[in-house]
């Protein structure tokens, strides 16, 4: 799982600039611009935006590059998709089921692929133009939903797996006698 999401990243950034790489979380917090981009602010502004700010602004012509973070979870029969701000604020959310897919369907590729679709058309109507994407969980499904994202036109900056993985936590229970 994780060789295909180093693939998978490396096949995304493969036509980024030299110079605009993907920066690792701990250098670089998401409220921060990519290298090249208004380097000379400081301190750029990292508000959140609300629906009716973005309209407003769609509505005045202003072009919004608002950067956010989508959230994947993936469990065994489903996958979670959330949108939210640099901040934590929650924008949007999809599953396999609000899109349509009911039971043994949600677990799919296709109902990822679509989730993740609806997702994105959701953040690009809000005025998120570049995402950060964090991942919880195993499975292939999160790869088809990546792979969606970056077709939709949004710009990943950063692929982050943030799986917990116990070092040795809990004592396991007791062995079966059979």
């Amino acid at each position: 799982m994780l060789s295909r999401l180093r693939h998978l990243a490396s096949a995304l950034t493969a036509s980024v600039p030299r110079n605009s790489f993907i920066v690792p979380q701990s250098v670089r917090p998401f409220a921060a611009t990519v290298a090249g981009e208004n380097s000379g602010e400081k301190n750029a502004p990292t508000h959140s935006y609300g629906v009716k700010k973005v309209a407003n602004a769609i509505r005045a012509g202003q072009i919004l590059n608002l950067e956010g973070v989508i959230h994947i979870l993936n469990t065994s029969n489903n996958i979670f998709l959330t949108l939210t701000d640099t901040e934590g604020k929650i924008k949007g959310w999809t599953t396999p089921a609000s899109v349509g897919f009911k039971h043994a369907r949600r677990r799919l590729p296709v109902a990822a692929e679509t989730a993740a679709s609806e997702l994105s058309k959701k953040a690009i109507s809000m005025g998120y133009s570049t995402v950060a994407i964090k991942i919880k969980g195993i499975g292939q499904m999160t790869q088809y939903a990546i792979q969606m994202i970056a077709s939709s036109g949004i710009k990943i900056t950063q692929l982050v797996d943030v799986t917990p993985v116990p070092y040795n936590g809990c004592r396991p229970k007791k062995k079966r006698r059979v």
